[in-house]
């Protein structure tokens, strides 16, 4: 009975440890949710899941009213315990679209992240933006793109399977 007791404890043992999940783990789950968040390759991260903090204190979507810009904003821990971030998405116009990557025609991100305060800007990729509200509403949509290193091109970064969703605020 013992020998049949002791199986099933490791048959279940087995079982637990072989569960998949289809979200990363991540040692600040606690303090961040999945509604702002990306995966990151490169520089010492492999499939490194972001997650925006709980708090939306530290995000924000709002309209230039000087330009018309789209600007989007959030916080949060990177995979490494206690580690934070900040990322910035800038768009051409504050409407539902897709916007490619281009400083010139004025779609940009920066990630800026770490002790160091590392700072990475996109050379490439994409913001969409999928639902614009007005204030006190939602912006919503996903991002990727390839980074560099601000001063140096040798360090590079791949941000994919990005998504915000940020409440509307008044221009600050």
């Amino acid at each position: 009975m013992l020998r049949l007791l002791i199986a099933g404890v490791c048959c279940v043992a087995f079982l637990s440890s072989c569960t998949s999940s289809t979200t990363p783990s991540n040692p600040n789950d606690d303090k961040t949710n999945g509604n702002n968040q990306f995966t990151v390759d490169g520089n010492g991260y492999s499939n490194g899941y972001w997650r925006g903090y709980k708090d939306e204190a530290t995000q924000i979507a709002y309209t230039s009213t000087a330009s018309g810009t789209g600007n989007f904003v959030f916080g949060g821990l990177t995979t490494v315990e206690n580690e934070t971030f900040m990322l910035s998405m800038l768009t051409s116009k504050a409407e539902v679209g897709t916007f490619t990557v281009d400083a010139v025609q004025g779609n940009a991100i920066s990630l800026v992240y770490g002790d160091a305060k590392k700072t990475f800007i996109a050379t490439s990729g994409s913001i969409v933006i999928s639902q614009y509200d007005a204030i006190g509403g939602r912006a919503k949509g996903t991002f990727s793109g390839s980074f560099v290193e601000a001063g140096t091109a040798a360090t590079t970064i791949t941000v994919k399977n990005g998504k915000f969703d940020l409440p509307v605020k008044a221009e600050i």
